[in-house]
């Protein structure tokens, strides 16, 4: 994902790795599919699981409780991740705009003239040395023939331009409809996060609740702990009063009675 992200991010018009950024895409997309139905499954085998509670001991509810909140920790992870390799495809998908904005404004002067001979059109220039014996023949002067050669390399360049800048928007116009797609695959995995999601609302709000009431048993144990102990210290004192009165006694029975 991060190799993705720096790549979709280039703005360069000359290293625009294409093919790279679209394989990477793919294989994030697939793997993407694959744990959304993985999760899925994970989240189908927990119901199952869970469809009998009143046969099942508090340590297997706790368990199964637990495993719900595993499915629904990978949902949110998963969700995250998605929301990520969409933001980096819409950015793709502006710098493609850009990009192309650019080379139509730099190749605005690499038009065809509407005074080209048909072969021009067709790619075919013709060759020079016919234009070579034909200035020769008529008796042109070498000046004309220079020119008449300059104006066939600049037709031919001309055209190779057209033809390279129609590949190019080609390739732009798939790659686009590439990450279109994806991002409407995303969209579905999307609405089915969500819809796992809000099926584990419920049991989420009940364990919290449940969190609650423990926390609020805790806080009346610990006191109730506080008050046996505090007894406890009375009945202490109390009891080494006693025995020092019982001492006391008794020293003063052996010492004036024998």
């Amino acid at each position: 994902m991060e190799k993705l992200s720096q790549l979709a991010k280039n703005k360069s018009l000359f290293d625009d790795r294409a093919s790279e950024i679209e394989e990477l895409s793919q294989t994030i997309k697939q793997d993407i599919t694959g744990l959304n139905k993985q999760i899925a499954n994970l989240q189908q085998v927990a119901l199952q699981r869970s469809g009998s509670k009143s046969n099942l001991s508090k340590n297997e509810q706790q368990g199964q409780n637990h495993s719900k909140l595993v499915v629904v920790g990978l949902q949110s992870k998963l969700a995250s991740i998605s929301k990520t390799f969409k933001n980096v495809l819409e950015i793709r998908t502006e710098n493609l705009k850009l990009k192309r904005a650019r080379r139509e404004k730099f190749s605005q002067s690499a038009a065809i003239p509407s005074n080209l001979p048909p072969s021009a059109s067709n790619g075919n220039m013709g060759s020079l040395l016919l234009y070579d014996d034909m200035a020769a023949s008529s008796g042109s002067s070498s000046f004309t023939l220079d020119m008449d050669r300059l104006e066939q390399h600049r037709i031919q360049d001309q055209v190779a331009l057209i033809d390279e800048t129609d590949t190019y928007h080609r390739s732009r116009y798939s790659a686009m409809e590439g990450i279109e797609s994806s991002i409407a695959e995303l969209g579905t995995i999307f609405r089915q996060l969500a819809s796992l999601v809000s099926e584990q609302g419920e049991m989420i709000t009940r364990i919290d609740s449940n969190v609650e009431d423990t926390a609020l048993n805790v806080e009346a144990a610990h006191y109730e702990l506080l008050k046996y102990f505090n007894n406890i210290s009375r009945n202490r004192w109390l009891i080494l009063k006693v025995f020092g009165v019982l001492m006391a006694f008794f020293i003063f029975f052996v010492i004036f009675m024998t």
